[in-house]
């Protein structure tokens, strides 16, 4: 596996080495997470595309800490099964209004 080619990497321990110290078997675990979703065969999809001021939509979405029509923002993304596959888990916004 690329983990440490990704833990020795320059960029990242210029960036994250204070919190890699204090969190690193978190950090490990989500690392390699996110390297076994990209190596399924039809790599499993992360959507980040909600946008402030989008329409809710509730079929995609939970709202986080109070319900709304209209997003603020992302709290956490849609994690689908493959690019525009079936919805493993829904996202979280935090609605404007």
């Amino acid at each position: 596996m690329h983990l440490q080619k990704i833990l020795s990497a320059e960029k990242f321990a210029s960036k994250y080495k204070e919190h890699y110290e204090n969190c690193e078997v978190y950090i490990t675990r989500c690392i390699e997470i996110c390297w076994l979703m990209n190596m399924q065969e039809v790599p499993m999809h992360i959507d980040f595309a909600c946008q402030r001021g989008d329409p809710f939509r509730y079929d995609l979405y939970k709202p986080f800490t109070k319900s709304g029509s209209v997003c603020g923002y992302l709290v956490w993304p849609i994690l689908s099964l493959h690019k525009d596959g079936p919805i493993m888990k829904k996202g979280v916004i935090q609605p404007l209004k």
